[in-house]
């Protein structure tokens, strides 16, 4: 039986400015900034079983900047106090090592939450479940093959609202201010 536990801690410190011009969405115009420390932590086990096989079962919950498209964050979020997110993993699956080695691979099943930012800075939580194999097998010295195969299925919370700018109506962007 193998288990690890790891931890860590994050200060994060941003800042975000928004002057107006061109603008899709509504987000306040000016300069705002923000500090925060969180944690992130995982623990995991698995099980050496005869034959190469390890079952395992991993939790997680992590945090992160909440980025929009382009890699930045809004000034709405950093207002709202929005821009860090909260994540979990859930994943459990088993790996195997046969015939020497000479094929490896593993099966997993994983169940995740967390956040995403629309271009709009809205919010919406979003639960992602899926499946996901693969497969190396060293047949000769020189000649080797791998396989993956993945299945996700990812929901977003429908309890989101959608902001309309005003340039979308036809008017100046600049009007929405």
């Amino acid at each position: 039986l193998s288990i690890s536990f790891g931890g860590r801690y994050d200060l994060y410190k941003v800042r975000s400015k928004d002057n107006g011009i061109a603008s899709v969405c509504f987000c306040p115009t000016g300069e705002y900034t923000a500090g925060q420390g969180s944690w992130t932590y995982t623990a995991s086990g698995m099980l050496m079983l005869p034959f190469g096989v390890r079952p395992y079962v991993t939790y997680a919950e992590t945090n992160a900047l909440e980025l929009g498209q382009a890699g930045g964050i809004s000034t709405t979020l950093v207002q709202d106090g929005a821009w860090l997110s909260d994540g979990e993993l859930l994943e459990a699956g088993f790996k195997w090592e046969l015939f020497d080695a000479a094929l490896t691979g593993s099966f997993a099943a994983y169940r995740q939450e967390r956040t995403q930012t629309d271009q709009f800075s809205n919010v919406s939580n979003t639960v992602g479940k899926g499946l996901e194999t693969e497969f190396r097998w060293l047949a000769t010295e020189n000649i080797s093959f791998s396989g993956s195969a993945a299945w996700q299925q990812t929901k977003v919370d429908p309890n989101q609202f959608f902001n309309v700018s005003a340039q979308q109506l036809g008017q100046d962007p600049l009007d929405s201010y």
